[in-house]
Formats: C-alpha cells, structure tokens, sequence
C-alpha cells in the first residue's frame, strides 16, 4: 500500500467514525427512551381501562331502563310485576332477549318486594365499575349482591316505589361538652391568738384575701371567750371579723389564753 492509498483509508475510518458518534444513540439515551414510552404505554392503558369501564357503566343503565320498559308492559298486562327474572333469557313477549352484565363475573339482581303488596313494586340493581359515578347510590351488600359478596351500588326501581340510601351503621352522637363548673375561690383558716390585738379582717387582708366570719377554736372553746374586753373579762364572746383580740390581763386572771380561728377567702 503506498503512501496516497494510506492516506485515503486514514480518512474514510475518521469520516465513519465521526458520522456514528454524531447521528447514533447512546446506551443511557436508549434506556431513557424506553422509560419514557413505558411510562406512556402505562398511562394509556390506565386511561384505556377507565374509558371501557365507563362505557360498560353507560351499557348497564341503558339495560337496566330496557328492562324497567318491559317490565313495566308486563306489569300493564298482568296487574303485577313478575316474581323474578332469568338475565340471558327470553321475557315472553316482553323482550327476546333480557339483558345481563357485559362483564363476567358479574349479574344483574331483580327483586320482588313486598312492601306494597305482592308483586307490586320492585327493585333492579347493577354494579357500576366508576367508582366516581355521581349516580351510585350506595353500598347494597346483604340486600343485593353484584359479585359474589361485593354489593350492588346502582339501583332502580317501580315508579311507586321510594329509593331509600342503604342504612349506614348509626354511629354514636357526640356528647355535648358540658360547661365547667366556676372553680371557687379557696378558703383559708388562720389561727389568731386572742391577745394579738388584731382583727380577723386584719389578718385576711395580709394573707390577700377577705374574712368571712371568726370560727370556732374546737380545742379552747368558743370564738374569743376569755379575753379583756373593756375593762372587764368577757366570756364566751361572739367575736367577728372585726373583732379586736384585746390583751389578757388581770380582769381574766387564772384564765388561760385563747386562741380563734379566722376564715378568709383568697
């Protein structure tokens, strides 16, 4: 190989090379490529499952007011509502073929009521897939089953005949808060020597608070009995809050020295 013919291949590889590197994908490009349409593809199937469900949803009312025509026919012709109804099958000559649930697994429920006499109301029920259907009434589970034990949510019914919501379980009213009572204000009781020359009122108002009335010294006998009182000894005196506990002296010599008790409210 001469020396032009090197020179020409040296370029083709470079050229090839620069092409591959400019217009092709990386490892990290195509894995986040990939991310990206599978998280498209599980977002339309998403959105795809709620469009079937819904149209599925249309396709049982739609049934549900088809049957409620025939029914209705037969109700004119008979005066009473059939006792029940076989989905899949003829209704006579109401209708060739009775409507059942598109989906498997799943059935419509007839039912026969009572309420206003034999055979004269009824109720058709259906389970709607969207839970978010404004027109879903409630849970029908033990009254009326779509699915095994899954409960119907849609209903319709005789045109005498009231849709009442399924009862929910009654749950206890919440007991009213009952006002608290006003605390009352703490009452104290000081005990004051009787030859303190104080007064009950005195010794409250110190302690931050008003007397209420001069108690009873259980120990030494009544409220401020034997103190010098004007010159002379009282005995037995009916002291009150503004009492003054005069000094012992000789008016009640070889009498002992008596104490009271003051009740003050702080």
């Amino acid at each position: 190989m001469n020396f032009k013919t090197t020179a020409l291949f040296k370029r083709l590889v470079f050229k090839t090379s620069f092409s591959a590197s400019k217009f092709g994908f990386t490892l990290i490009e195509l894995l986040v490529a990939i991310g990206v349409l599978g998280i498209l593809s599980v977002i339309s199937m998403t959105s795809y499952t709620k469009t079937r469900a819904k149209a599925r949803d249309a396709l049982r009312k739609s049934d549900l007011r088809q049957i409620q025509n025939a029914l209705e026919q037969y109700y004119n012709d008979n005066g009473t509502y059939p006792p029940s109804l076989s989905f899949g099958s003829s209704f006579g000559n109401y209708m060739v073929e009775v409507p059942q649930d598109s989906k498997d697994g799943l059935t419509y429920v007839y039912t026969q009521l009572s309420t206003d006499g034999p055979g004269q109301s009824y109720k058709l029920y259906a389970l709607l897939e969207n839970e978010n259907d404004p027109q879903i009434i409630g849970d029908f589970s033990g009254e009326a089953n779509c699915s095994g034990t899954t409960g119907c949510n849609y209903v319709v019914s005789s045109s005498n005949q009231d849709l009442l919501l399924p009862s929910p379980s009654p749950s206890p009213s919440p007991s009213p808060s009952p006002s608290p009572s006003p605390s009352p204000s703490p009452t104290i009781q000081v005990i004051l020597n009787s030859a303190s020359y104080k007064t009950c009122s005195n010794v409250c108002s110190s302690a931050g608070g008003t007397c209420l009335s001069v108690g009873d010294n259980v120990d030494e006998g009544t409220n401020g009995e034997h103190q010098a009182y004007y010159s002379s000894c009282q005995y037995n005196l009916a002291a009150t809050c503004g009492t003054n506990m005069s000094l012992q002296n000789y008016w009640c010599s070889g009498k002992h020295a008596k104490w009271t008790y003051c009740r003050c409210q702080i």
